[in-house]
């Protein structure tokens, strides 16, 4: 606590007691409700703790001790706090400004406000910052009668005579007010009951006004909602740091306190269990422990918000049976669903019902089109899951429902999924891993379904390992050769195991990857793409064929057959569709830039461009102003690119970016100040499996080390770049920094001729101004 610009370490009692006060500045409080409330001791107990603390916290609050202004003693009573509403130095209001203002506008404009939320989201602080008194707590109520006795207690009206009903007298006091205001706390205990009193309070004063928090809607006609949504990540972090620095901790920004307040959900009351412990664990430890378990926020009051627990509890006890096995069959999903999704998985005929009584109910939450809980509630209803194979069975059979209908063929990895599976991704994983015992191949299709996600945006290595995963257990011989294909194994061994199945489509893959293996490796693949098109046209899939002449025309212009590539690709530019028009424009663009023709390529690439794949052609266009050497609308067009790419956060992209970039200040002159940075570059692509790229980096640093001087890293490079380079492609590029170094191009024009270079080889050149 900060007083006349000193520091007072605040012990967790003192700040607990200075907080319960602020909430009731003013109001003389006896020692025995401190004790219940704030040390949570049972009725029976006597103690002195209350006494003892109060004197050690006058020193730190008060410029005169013996004379206090603010902690005031109430001789017969016990004890008041004046003159500090909530002190910023000791309960700082924090990340709700723009709540305030819409409860403002909201009580202005609506005559009922239920202020709703879960437990410990923070409705009754943001409400008692609002309006700091005259609040009545419903939470012992639970009839009518008790609701009414409650709010003419706190409004001071006479105690009633014998036989005389509350209602009349309650009424009466309205009339007499000219704008009365009720401000009801914790309203969900009586929802019924209030729904029907504050029906009849509405109908009879017109200029009443009424405040309530609850944790699900009262339902009165007219009534207004102001929902509250967890702190956002900054306001949660400033609030976890305040309570820390409040008790005398230290703590700092950093990952760890990011960990933690993205684990609590952004929720109030978790946040400030959380910081109790500051003086205990650091950011750290307690990052670990909350990793576990929610366990560890708890607190010694007995109140319902004493803990996070006991107060999810609290709303667990009004809700019916069905509701709450609904709630529990919700857990099998691992992040938000969709309504569609609930459904399929929910055992309710009333499915959609039930889903919005519980959204009513604040038990699942919106975000954006979605629903979910926040994660200390998922946690809690998690541990009644018993008996849930049948909603674990209904929830993979609709996540790979979904898989399926949103996978697409792709040349690389066989198949991708539309970026619109991606929120689906830790449901992937969670099938994975559930079903690997009871339905291995539901597990393993699962697998495949979340690699076709992952490609690109996890690391090779991770990539690898999922599959792996999946082939240690599926048992189908279909399923195990998809896997194989994409795991990258030999297409002819897993073509000679599938002769026998009744497998086109993946015998059609099996021979397409079989003829993009040999085209890499330098060797003739026409035989093989040919039969690659001949099942697409058995199979009825046209799309399929146009998915092999591109990769096709590209093998034969590697053989120097330009011509022939250029006829093969010429009728699909008619093509009805246009992502198959878009496709032609491509792959003549990129022959034509391996073949050094870049006004052609440049015609081709702005097509495409017209078509769609914004983000790979304007990389493209950017390798055609290196070529003209216009540094300036490269580097627009990969700034542009990049923007795109991190969009997508596919970190294979991103990696590809990053060397581009490292590559346009290389060829631009800034030598220094690109080398040192390409082993880095590399790493991250080797990480994203793209090691066809980072070889090009290796040849790019050997010819950057040589015109720096340092011509044995260079040949060290180039040693490293014999080892690693493949096919018809690896071995132009040996020889392409081969004459680099040495300039020396013969044996070069002898592999290739200066017509058909390709591009990774004519970069070589580029990066000393040459052209070859």
């Amino acid at each position: 606590m900060l007083r006349d610009g000193a520091v007072f370490p605040l012990t967790e009692h003192e700040v607990a007691l200075l907080a319960y006060m602020a909430e009731r500045p003013g109001e003389a409080i006896s020692r025995d409700v401190l004790l219940a409330e704030v040390w949570g001791y049972a009725p029976s107990v006597r103690s002195r703790a209350v006494d003892q603390t109060v004197k050690r916290l006058r020193p730190k609050l008060e410029p005169n001790p013996a004379k206090p202004q603010h902690l005031c003693t109430v001789h017969g009573v016990g004890y008041r706090l004046d003159g500090l509403r909530a002190p910023e130095s000791i309960d700082r209001f924090v990340g709700r400004d723009d709540d305030l203002a819409r409860l403002e506008e909201s009580h202005g404009a609506h005559r009922w406000v239920t202020v709703l939320g879960p437990g410990g989201i923070g409705k009754t602080r943001l409400c008692r910052e609002w309006r700091a008194r005259g609040w009545v707590d419903l939470s012992a109520s639970r009839s009518a009668d008790d609701v009414l006795r409650a709010v003419s207690a706190a409004v001071e009206l006479p105690a009633l005579r014998e036989g005389e009903a509350p209602e009349p007298a309650l009424d009466r006091w309205l009339s007499r007010q000219s704008r009365p205001l009720l401000l009801l706390d914790n309203a969900e205990q009586v929802a019924g009951p209030l729904r029907q009193l504050g029906e009849r309070w509405l109908a009879r004063h017109p200029t009443l006004r009424v405040v309530a928090t609850s944790r699900h809607r009262v339902a009165v006609r007219g009534e207004a909602v102001l929902e509250l949504a967890p702190l956002s990540l900054d306001a949660a972090r400033e609030l976890l740091l305040a309570r820390v620095s409040q008790i005398g901790g230290h703590w700092e920004e950093g990952e760890a306190v990011d960990a933690i307040v993205q684990r609590l959900d952004g929720i109030p009351l978790a946040i400030e269990l959380a910081a109790a412990r500051g003086r205990l664990l650091d950011a750290s430890g307690l990052s670990r422990r909350l990793a576990e378990s929610f366990s560890v926020l708890r607190s010694r009051r007995q109140d319902r918000h004493g803990a996070l627990r006991t107060a999810i509890e609290w709303s667990w006890t009004l809700l019916d049976e069905e509701d709450r096995q609904a709630l529990v069959q919700l857990t099998v999903f691992a992040s938000q669903f969709t309504v569609e999704a609930a459904e399929a998985v929910l055992d309710d005929l009333d499915a959609l019902d039930r889903l919005q009584g519980l959204r009513d109910r604040s038990w699942l939450r919106a975000v954006g089109e979605r629903l979910g809980f926040l994660e200390p509630i998922r946690e809690f209803v998690a541990e009644h899951r018993q008996g849930m194979t049948a909603a674990e069975d209904r929830h993979a059979g609709w996540v790979l429902g979904e898989a399926r209908d949103k996978r697409r063929p792709h040349p690389a990895p066989g198949w991708i999924i539309e970026p619109a599976m991606a929120p689906w991704t830790n449901d992937l994983l969670a099938v994975v891993e559930r079903m690997e015992e009871r339905r291995p191949d539901v597990a393993a299709e699962a697998a495949l379904a979340l690699h076709a996600i992952w490609v690109g945006r996890e690391s090779a290595e991770v990539c690898a390992a999922l599959l792996d995963r999946a082939l240690r257990v599926a048992q189908d011989p279909t399923l195990r050769a998809e896997l194989r294909l994409q795991r990258g194994h030999d297409p002819l061994a897993i073509a000679t195991e599938i002769e026998q199945m009744e497998t086109s489509l993946l015998h059609f893959r099996v021979q397409f990857q079989h003829a993009k293996q040999l085209w890499r490796e330098g060797v003739d693949a026409e035989a093989p793409y040919i039969r690659a098109e001949e099942l697409a046209e058995q199979l009825g899939q046209p799309m399929r064929l146009w998915q092999v002449r591109p990769e096709r025309a590209r093998a034969l212009a590697c053989r120097g057959l330009r011509a022939e590539a250029t006829a093969l690709l010429a009728s699909g530019l008619s093509h009805k569709d246009q992502r198959v028009r878009a496709s032609m424009h491509y792959t003549l663009g990129f022959i034509a830039l391996e073949y050094g023709d870049i006004d052609d390529s440049e015609m081709h690439f702005e097509r495409a461009l017209e078509l769609g794949n914004r983000d790979m052609l304007l990389g493209l266009l950017a390798i055609v102003a290196y070529a003209r050497r216009d540094f300036v609308k490269a580097t627009a067009l990969l700034e542009e690119s990049h923007r795109w790419t991190l969009a997508s956060r596919n970190r294979a992209f991103i990696a590809e970016d990053r060397a581009e970039f490292i590559y346009l200040e290389h060829v631009s002159g800034r030598v220094a100040e690109a080398v040192p940075r390409y082993a880095a570059a590399r790493d991250a692509l080797d990480d994203c499996g793209m090691g066809r790229l980072s070889v090009a980096l290796l040849a790019y640093e050997a010819v950057g080390r040589s015109q720096l001087g340092d011509h044995a890293a260079a040949q060290r490079l180039l040693d490293a770049l014999r080892e690693r380079s493949q096919g018809y492609d690896g071995r132009l590029l040996v020889l392409g920094v081969s004459a680099a170094l040495t300039g020396d191009r013969e044996a070069l024009l002898e592999a290739a001729p200066p017509q058909r270079l390709p591009v990774v080889v004519r970069r070589l050149g580029w990066l000393r101004g040459e052209a070859w």
